[in-house]
C-alpha cells in the first residue's frame, strides 16, 4: 500500500491506496506543537481503525503547507512504517508542466 499524507494548515489528510485503488482516507488534526513521536502515535492509530497495518505500507508521498511539520511527520512516517516518504516540493520532477510564472510559490499540496 501506499500512504499519501497531505499537511495542511487544519488538518493532516491520509490516505491509502492499493494499487489505483483509495481504500482508506482520514484525518487528523494539525497541531504545530506536537512532537515526532505524538504524530507516530496518531497515524498509527487512525490507520489501526480501519485496519491497515504499518507492514503493508511499502511507500510513501507527503505534501506540506506546514513546513514546520514537514521534517517531523516525515520521520514518524518512517518510525512507523520503516519507508522514507518522497516530500514533494519545489524541485521534484512529476513530470507535470506547471505553467506560472514562478511554480515555486505554488503550494505542495496543489
Amino acid at each position: 500500500m501506499l500512504l499519501t499524507l497531505d499537511i495542511g494548515n487544519t488538518n493532516i489528510i491520509l490516505g491509502c491506496f492499493d494499487e489505483d485503488e483509495l481504500k482508506v482516507t482520514a484525518r487528523i488534526t494539525t497541531e504545530k506543537n506536537k512532537t515526532e513521536d505524538q504524530y507516530a502515535v496518531a497515524i498509527r492509530d487512525v490507520l489501526d481503525i480501519y485496519g491497515v497495518s504499518m507492514d503493508r505500507i511499502s511507500g510513501a508521498i507527503l505534501s506540506s503547507v506546514v513546513p514546520m511539520l514537514t521534517q517531523r511527520v516525515a520521520l514518524a512516517v518512517e518510525k512507523i512504517a520503516h519507508v522514507r516518504p518522497l516530500v514533494v516540493g519545489p524541485g521534484i520532477k512529476t513530470g507535470l508542466n506547471i505553467k506560472i510564472d514562478d511554480p515555486a510559490t505554488l503550494g505542495a499540496d496543489l
